[in-house]
């Protein structure tokens, strides 16, 4: 959680009261979330902080409630930076190379996400798809499954669902498998056949729409395996998400290449001349004193 931290201090101090001189100062919006000496900490200031999280970062956090510790850290955060301004630690030149540090990060940040965000249209999307099918290539299945303890009773539901009962009603009835049992043996999502170990695996490997599967002896159970449908290939709206996460790192790096390839760039100094970057290989610097 240090992480909230070190992005909000970019953000933080909403206290509208101060000088424009004051490193921090924004106008804020959004309800506020807490007060802290006074001073209001708005939504706009989580909803920027969570817009840099990404996504699957953002989910995890949400599902192991650690979201709800983030007021916490920005009420800390405002602590200190109040604390540091009453020390006039914004006028020390370390402070001061810091801020402007982190305003230049931020505003680059921002330049790149408009931009890339920009470019990501619906036809690059359509033709970074297009060139890497074999990405998406997946035999899948979605299925349903009915699950006894012994093989007796799984030929007698076979038996009855091959004369015209219906499956939902027959797992309700009959399954073992208390996670599918309310919901008429569904798996829910597709489901890649090569995840699928053993003989459930081996038997619906070129199995089709409407086939009804098994009894298969699974070892301490026994499976009947409906298949609803299958595809070959992952649509491009279900993975449109992957897409994007791969044209944004692409994108960004394209744009950033652009920009250098155009601007006048001349090492200084106290830069390390291109191509003579250390290496493992690279001997050490001497140190100041020895001989």
């Amino acid at each position: 959680m240090r992480t909230f931290i070190a992005v909000s201090l970019v953000f933080i101090a909403c206290d509208n009261q101060a000088s424009n001189q004051t490193p921090g100062v924004y106008s804020p919006s959004g309800d506020t979330i807490a007060t802290v000496n006074g001073t209001e900490i708005h939504q706009d200031m989580v909803d920027v902080i969570l817009d840099r999280i990404p996504q699957v970062e953002r989910d995890r956090l949400e599902a192991s409630g650690q979201l709800g510790a983030l007021t916490d850290q920005l009420i800390t955060t405002e602590l200190l930076y109040q604390k540091a301004l009453e020390n006039n630690l914004q006028e020390q030149q370390d402070t001061q190379v810091a801020l402007a540090f982190a305003a230049r990060s931020a505003l680059a940040e921002s330049m790149i996400a408009t931009e890339v965000e920009s470019r990501i249209t619906p036809e690059a999307i359509q033709a970074w798809y297009d060139a890497h099918l074999v990405q998406f290539a997946s035999a899948q299945i979605q299925m349903s499954h009915l699950v006894v303890s012994d093989e007796a009773t799984a030929n007698t539901v076979k038996g009855q669902l091959d004369a015209g009962a219906d499956f939902g009603e027959m797992v309700q009835e009959h399954s073992i498998d208390p996670r599918t049992r309310d919901s008429g043996g569904d798996m829910g999502e597709w489901v890649n056949v090569d995840q699928l170990l053993g003989v459930a695996g081996d038997a619906v490997t070129n199995a089709k729409a409407g086939d009804l599967i098994g009894p298969l002896d699974i070892g301490q159970a026994w499976i009947i395996i409906r298949v609803s449908d299958t595809r070959s290939q992952v649509p491009i709206e279900e993975a449109e998400t992957d897409i994007r996460a791969n044209l944004d790192q692409e994108l960004t790096q394209a744009f950033i290449e652009e920009l250098r390839a155009e601007a006048d760039i001349v090492s200084g100094a106290g830069l390390l001349p291109q191509g003579q970057l250390p290496t493992a290989d690279s001997p050490p610097a001497p140190v100041e004193g020895s001989q």
